[in-house]
């Protein structure tokens, strides 16, 4: 299997790891407390707090990182 140098975005959000909530922030544009609070109202599924924040752009669907994704995120 050869590597692409993209991956799909994470499906679940880990409010326990700084690193998640940093990517997270920037992804939303949204402060690391909206994202926490967001989980803590409907779960950790990127899909329901893209739909919390209101940031309907989400897709499940996204597989390319947006310029400037760390590559360590890229696995």
């Amino acid at each position: 299997m050869t590597k692409t140098g993209w991956a799909p975005e994470r499906q679940l959000i880990n409010p326990n790891e700084d690193y998640e909530l940093r990517y997270w922030s920037e992804r939303f544009d949204v402060p690391t407390d909206e994202i926490v609070a967001a989980v803590k109202r409907v779960g950790t599924r990127v899909e329901d707090v893209a739909r919390e924040l209101n940031r309907h752009e989400y897709s499940d669907a996204t597989l390319v990182p947006e310029v400037g994704t760390p590559k360590w995120w890229l696995g």
